[in-house]
This record gives C-alpha cells, structure tokens and sequence, in this order.
C-alpha cells in the first residue's frame, strides 16, 4: 500500500524556534530525513532556519534534544537510522533512544519529533529517507508543528 506525506496540521507559529537533530552515523540516510524535515517545515509555513545540529550517534539524540529543549528550543525533530545486526543491541538502542525522547517531550511538554528509523536492511532505510511520501523525517517535523499549533490553541 503506496502511503502519502501528512499534511502539516497548521502553519507554525511565527515565534517558533525549531531543532533537528541528527545522528552522526548513517549520513546518507539521515541527510535524506533533514531534507524530508525541511520540506515539511515550509510546507507548514516555517519562516525562520531551521537550527540544525549532529549528535555522536543514536544513543546521545535525547540527551542533545534535552540541552535544546532546556536552551528555549520550543520543539526538536530527532532524527537516525538503526539498522539491524546479528545480535539485539539494535533493539536495545532503538527502545532507549524512543523511551528518552517520550519521557522529555512528556517533561518538557515541549514536542519531540521521532524521526528515527530502525530498520532490517540498508535498504529498508533508504526507502524511509528518500524523498518519497515514506519520509521519516518529514513525520517528524510533521508531529513537532503540529503538536506546537495545537497547544499554541490552547493556550
């Protein structure tokens, strides 16, 4: 079943100051989902540049987005590739980044954009980072902005 990009929920607000983080590794994948990321901030009206930084690996996304977030950073898109090996260390990785960045987007109450990608294969990965409507990234971005637009409504 062929999927297609969401939409962007609404514009993000003017004030809005935007962090996507990636992981140091896979770099061609993880290009591809900052592009998807960009793409989906102009596609919610972003004005400002995105601010973009490179954490070591997978494992250090939370603890980066966490020092963005406490800086005034009003939301992060966190953003890497796992691809499975011969052992489980994958998974182990993978449940400790996602289990991080719940805990800070619920602590923060700030949005935490999960654009991680675990994978079986390379190639798996690169059709989750292309610019395709599987962009991984371009999800991210896509729940950062809007979860920024409806608290924004609330308040």
């Amino acid at each position: 079943m062929r999927q297609t990009n969401p939409t962007p929920l609404a514009t993000v607000p003017a004030t809005a100051r935007i962090a996507v983080v990636g992981a140091n590794w896979h770099t061609s994948i993880v290009d591809g989902l900052r592009h998807g990321a960009q793409k989906a901030y102009d596609a919610a009206g972003g004005t400002q540049a995105l601010s973009e930084f490179t954490a070591p690996g997978a494992f250090e996304l939370p603890v980066l987005a966490a020092s963005l977030l406490q800086e005034g950073f009003d939301g992060v898109a966190v953003l890497g590739c796992i691809i499975k090996g011969e052992t489980i260390h994958d998974e182990v990785i993978a449940h400790a980044i996602a289990q991080g960045c719940t805990q800070l987007a619920i602590t923060t109450q700030k949005p935490v954009g999960f654009g991680v990608i675990t994978a079986n294969t390379l190639a798996q990965a690169e059709a989750r980072s292309a610019d395709n409507p599987n962009n991984k990234g371009y999800e991210a971005m896509v729940a950062v902005t809007g979860v920024l637009s409806t608290m924004g409504s609330l308040r």
